[in-house]
């Protein structure tokens, strides 16, 4: 079935989407007296549409660490720069600014590298021969 979190995360979202639709449909109530039976029905098809599209988008509402599930961490390169602390480096052919994680010593430019974490666009870095 479907993981609990991306339920609670998706109800939560769309009940909110949900008070502001008829938040509008109120509000277009009091210039055009819309009838009741009809904003009835347009919040039914609000709430059918969520009902229908879940099956479709859970997988955006699931929970869980960006470090377990970024394939990025443990992935190898190898330095473009010399870092100390910061610099450049090349993973899977793309140049991404690296941080090295504390302890490391600095890296010379040539020197294989592995991604231990990401902080925003930042890899997090030790030199590859570091168990």
């Amino acid at each position: 079935m479907y993981p609990r979190e991306a339920i609670k995360r998706y109800t939560i979202i769309q009940f909110l989407e949900l008070v502001a639709f008829v938040g509008i449909l109120i509000l277009i109530w009091s210039f055009i007296r819309i009838p009741l039976w009809a904003m009835i029905i347009l919040v039914a098809l609000w709430i059918g549409k969520d009902i229908v599209l879940f099956p479709l988008v859970w997988r955006a509402y699931e929970g869980g660490h960006a470090a377990q599930a970024d394939p990025m961490i443990g992935m190898e390169g190898v330095a473009l720069s010399e870092i100390q602390p910061t610099g450049y480096v090349e993973v899977r052919g793309e140049r991404w600014k690296a941080e090295l994680i504390s302890g490391t010593s600095p890296l010379k430019p040539g020197e294989k590298i592995t991604v231990t974490d990401i902080s925003g666009l930042k890899l997090l870095v030790k030199h590859a021969d570091h168990g």
